[in-house]
């Protein structure tokens, strides 16, 4: 009970994105509020990056805490536009909607030492703390290109 009262206090603080009527809410709040092994459906905005699998989405706010990305799309709506970006520039800014999932928990079957050393994580050799299943690609714009003129 405690835990959900901590992630409505985060959120009733953060600002949204966008005049939607689901807005997007910030990246990093919704990576420092979730809980370990925990789920929540979010809208949330970002940059969506290639990476070597799949690719991560991360904030300018929190650059170092980007989330694994898998897509799970119930609507293909901005899918080709998102592919279109990602093909010229190898990123995009983005408002996704989905399953945001916090940091995986040890296995239980391992002796309780090496579950305490052990800190599993999503994507590529387990290096996110989290991950969103994307579901729906809300809105994509093109990203700033520096060094353009």
């Amino acid at each position: 009970m405690r835990r959900i009262l901590v992630f409505l206090m985060i959120f009733s603080c953060v600002p949204s994105v966008g005049g939607e009527s689901n807005p997007a809410h910030s990246l990093c709040a919704i990576q420092r509020g979730i809980a370990p092994d925990g789920q929540i459906p979010a809208t949330v905005a970002g940059k969506y990056e290639l990476g070597l699998a799949q690719g991560v989405l991360s904030d300018s706010n929190c650059p170092l805490e980007q989330t694994w990305v898998e897509f799970d799309l119930t609507s293909t709506k901005n899918e080709e536009q998102l592919r279109s970006l990602l093909k010229k520039y190898r990123a995009a800014y983005v408002v996704f909607e989905g399953t945001f999932f916090g940091p995986p928990l040890p296995d239980e079957r391992l002796p309780k030492a090496l579950r305490e050393a052990e800190h599993p994580g999503w994507g590529h050799l387990g290096a996110y703390k989290t991950k969103l299943v994307v579901h729906e690609i809300r809105s994509v714009k093109k990203p700033e290109v520096h060094g353009a003129s």
